[in-house]
């Protein structure tokens, strides 16, 4: 990346971190994440471009340290939670993948991306950990999140009920899928007929998930929109690997 391709890159990030839209960051107003949605190092931010870091900063503090509204419900659901999945459910594919072609060494390698945080990883022990984080996050979308957009934002999205009804009704599918996938990972590496009742599954799994993500991240984007003005951005939590505890690929 030339020089104003770097310029270009850093005022586009600076944009987006002060509306609220992050797409490539955790969206705090901090260089970290400035330098990282802009896609450069932190120095390349620092010492080649300091006046652009002196006008975020600028920015920043006349925005109170805030991103815009609509950030926090917004990115908690779509970045920190949805991302994570996403990025387990691809994980969970490719070494599921290695694992019934026999190819351990590739599955290995996969893993010890998270080695961090568990080092006895396995493709069975990380199917477990994925799939209870999964179950665990549709039962707090169930419970806490959708309750509340009713409670706050009812008034205010049309047909809101109806689409939480559907997404509930999405995730009692999801759990047969989670079910089968857990079973199937479980009972390998067995013969090949098991090899590819488990490859089946999970492949299926993250299908469903991908069009049910993507579809919950569409539908309720009005409802959390509107209930932006109730949970102010700077309590948004951590990144996604902080609600992983221990998974997260990133």
């Amino acid at each position: 990346m030339d020089r104003q391709a770097e310029r270009d890159a850093i005022q586009a990030a600076i944009a987006r971190l002060l509306a609220g839209t992050p797409t490539r960051s955790t969206g705090a107003l901090t260089v970290l994440q400035l330098a990282a949605e802009a896609g450069v190092k932190r120095w390349v931010l620092t010492h080649k471009h300091p006046d652009l870091r002196q006008a975020f900063e600028e920015q920043r503090q006349a925005a109170n340290g805030l991103p815009g509204p609509g950030w926090a419900p917004a990115r908690l659901l779509h970045v920190h939670v949805h991302d994570g999945i996403r990025g387990g459910i691809a994980l969970l594919r490719r070494v599921n993948a290695a694992v019934c072609d026999g190819d351990d060494q590739r599955a290995k390698a996969e893993l010890r991306r998270l080695a961090a945080r568990n080092p006895n990883w396995t493709l069975h022990t990380f199917c477990v950990a994925f799939c209870n984080f999964v179950r665990g996050h549709h039962d707090t979308e169930d419970f806490v999140v959708f309750p509340l957009l009713l409670q706050h934002a009812g008034g205010q999205v049309d047909g809101l009920a109806q689409v939480i009804n559907t997404l509930t009704a999405d995730h009692r599918v999801l759990a047969g899928h989670l079910d089968r996938a857990q079973e199937a990972v479980a009972a390998l590496p067995g013969d090949a007929a098991t090899r590819s009742c488990a490859v089946h599954a999970v492949d299926d799994l993250a299908s469903h998930l991908a069009t049910h993500l993507d579809d919950e991240e569409r539908r309720l984007a009005p409802a959390l929109n509107a209930l932006s003005g109730v949970v102010p951005g700077h309590t948004a939590p951590p990144p996604t690997a902080r609600y992983l505890h221990g998974y997260s690929p990133g």
